[in-house]
């Protein structure tokens, strides 16, 4: 296909990733200003960069994870994000060959290599990951975890850009730090400190020159940084948050390219459809039963909705049947 048959689909594909089902009425707000700070539909764009800039075995980390409720679960977290991250790792590996690397908090290591599995990955350490894509006989990826508190963030995150030499660092429903170095929810209240700070390793990547992705669907997330005027100005709590630090939850932390999608799961499938589209290669989306499966492990792992407060198949409040039918339409669009 021509270029401008990709950006089509894509244009079809944002649409379909930015459908409000929940009508919080803030996804328009935040795609257009991300959108602006592009030339091309968020999708293709992302998708582009990934297959223009990596090469066979390069190594990719993506953070996930929200512990979004520590006072009530400070071991557990939020069902949007981990279902997306190994979205981004299927399409990673199958259309780049990449060595896909996800980040999450150390006491949701286990959750998310269940999680992982159920997308049909192995979990292996990352000194075995290159093995898989020299010997292309099984699908791969490793799941690091990543110490509490600011200044572990801040040691841990310099240690494993030098350690892995990543090509690029993706983010996915990681919540991120604002001016005070707060992570708020979308009430505004401040999450703890017991959280993973990745903020400074994304930081610390982009002085090194390595190339920075985020997705996003409040405005609190990592990445948001690139479109904060926005966020304060549209989002509840943007601009004056509901703890003492009254600084509000718009993320400081800036990447190089910023999706914003109305579920953050959506903005990972977005991006997979389009890598698929765009190499030729339909397995690298997963299918709407495998979808349910993801879904169906991610519950049993304990990921919760945060917004019904349970565990379950849904993801922000919307139904499992609702982000199956997302990749239903996905893939009907770019004819996968």
């Amino acid at each position: 296909m021509e270029k401008d048959t990709f950006v089509k689909i894509a244009e079809s594909i944002d649409n379909l990733m930015c459908t409000d089902m929940a009508s919080r009425g803030i996804i328009n707000h935040l795609y257009d200003a991300a959108r602006k700070l592009t030339t091309e539909p968020l999708s293709y764009t992302v998708a582009k960069a990934c297959l223009d800039r990596l090469e066979p075995m390069d190594k990719v980390i993506i953070v996930t994870g929200w512990i979004d409720q520590p006072l009530v679960s400070p071991d557990r977290g939020e069902s949007d994000g981990p279902a997306g991250a190994v979205a981004l790792a299927r399409a990673l590996n199958i259309a780049c060959k990449a060595c896909p690397i996800i980040m999450v908090d150390e006491c949701l290591v286990e959750s998310m290599k269940d999680v992982a599995r159920a997308s049909g990955f192995e979990c292996v350490p990352v000194e075995n990951l290159e093995n898989s894509i020299k010997l292309n006989r099984l699908r791969t990826l490793s799941v690091v975890g990543f110490p509490r508190g600011h200044e572990a963030g801040k040691v841990f995150g310099k240690e494993a850009l030098e350690k892995y030499q990543p090509k690029m660092c993706m983010s996915i429903e990681r919540g991120g730090i604002n001016e005070k170095g707060i992570i708020h929810n979308m009430l505004g209240a401040d999450t703890g400190i017991e959280q993973a700070f990745m903020d400074y390793m994304f930081n610390d990547a982009r002085e090194k020159g390595i190339f920075t992705v985020a997705i996003g669907d409040g405005g609190n997330e990592l990445g948001m940084g690139n479109i904060k005027a926005t966020v304060q100005k549209e989002v509840p709590n943007g601009f004056k948050c509901q703890c003492p630090c009254c600084s509000g939850i718009a993320v400081a932390t800036k990447v190089d390219l910023l999706l914003a999608s109305s579920i953050s799961n959506w903005g990972a499938y977005g991006i997979a459809t389009m890598m698929a589209a765009m190499s030729g290669k339909s397995i690298a989306l997963q299918t709407p039963a495998e979808e349910m499966r993801i879904l169906e492990a991610s519950a049993r792992a304990g990921f919760h909705d945060g917004m019904f407060g349970c565990l379950g198949t849904s993801v922000d409040g919307c139904p499992a049947e609702s982000h199956v039918s997302i990749i239903t339409l996905m893939r009907q669009v770019a004819k996968l």
